[in-house]
């Protein structure tokens, strides 16, 4: 039996800077040892995606992972339960195949997992014999005999010669950030979404009924003031904009990745905590901020595929 993988179980990448990394996605509902069930499909810290497992045991429709299990990157999960397995390698069972699902096209080229035909794939019961003729088929031997009961193994093959960048770029996200707050348009932002919508119409039932006749209703100039300040925004923080720090960043720096200790982080993450900081300093609510941040990665996204 080997034992199951987990979020933050451990991921040995051979790429140059990458290192050991965490399983950083899982199953949302289905734990191990109170920690999510690490799927095919699911990501490590270092972008690498897992890409094999068992297709006898499913987790949320894919695959579980396992120790051993082979990631995008050419690494291994080295990690997992001390106390919790599956997938018996006996005999020439089925359900001990551990298929490279990467290997059958169950990827899109973005790296994530085709669904539909991952489902194609697990239904097929010559899905076994597919995998063979394809060189999917991974040997018990991938899967490792080590758990986290024993010490963690680190992955020391290859030695990083890239330099830790993460006090310089934190120096200048942080100085972005102290000097963005007092900027004219966040000023403005705060001062249009400090109107009290209930005050307001407290101060106006107050008022005789002939002085509220005519008189614009606080909603109105409340929706008004709202919607002013996400245009500010936008114009701000929008891709290509002065406060999307990413091409900056790209052109300061270097890379997409900079790397600190035995991590490597995408650049992407500074413009994040920029955004966070500097929206919240204008005003506006961590629901409108996520929300605002979904909107412009899925603009983002479509901009760049066409």
């Amino acid at each position: 039996m080997i034992s199951s993988a987990r979020l933050g179980d451990k991921h040995a990448s051979p790429l140059p800077g990458h290192g050991t990394t965490p399983i950083a996605s899982a199953s949302g509902d289905v734990n191990i040892n109170g920690r999510g069930a690490a799927r095919v499909g699911d990501t490590c810290g270092c972008g690498a995606v897992i890409t094999t497992g068992f297709p006898s045991i499913l987790v949320n429709g894919r695959p579980m992972a396992h120790l051993g299990s082979l990631t995008s990157h050419g690494g291994t999960i080295i990690t997992s339960s001390s106390d919790v397995g599956g997938g018996f390698v006996m005999g020439g069972a089925a359900g001990a195949a551990i298929i490279n699902f990467m290997a059958l096209g169950a990827f899109r080229p973005d790296g994530s997992v085709d669904n539909e035909k991952m489902a194609t794939l697990l239904a097929d019961p010559k899905l076994t014999e597919k995998a063979l003729a394809a060189n999917a088929l991974v040997g018990p031997e991938a899967a490792g005999e080590k758990s986290d009961a024993e010490p963690e193994p680190r992955a020391e093959s290859v030695v990083c010669k890239y330099p830790d960048r993460m006090e310089e770029l934190a120096t200048y996200i942080a100085d972005e950030m102290n000097r963005n707050i007092h900027h004219p348009s966040v000023l403005k932002m705060k001062k249009l979404l400090s109107y009290d919508v209930a005050e307001e119409t407290r101060k106006q039932m107050d008022l005789p009924w002939y002085a509220q006749v005519g008189a614009t209703s606080p909603q109105t100039v409340g929706a008004a003031n709202g919607a002013a300040a996400l245009v500010i925004w936008t114009e701000r923080v929008g891709q290509y904009r002065d406060w999307d720090h990413k091409p900056k960043i790209h052109k300061k720096f270097g890379g997409y990745y900079h790397k600190q200790g035995e991590y490597e982080y995408f650049y992407d993450i500074w413009s994040n905590i920029h955004y966070g900081y500097v929206g919240r300093a204008g005003g506006l609510s961590e629901s409108v901020l996520a929300d605002g941040a979904g909107l412009e990665q899925i603009v983002s996204d479509s901009v760049g595929a066409i």
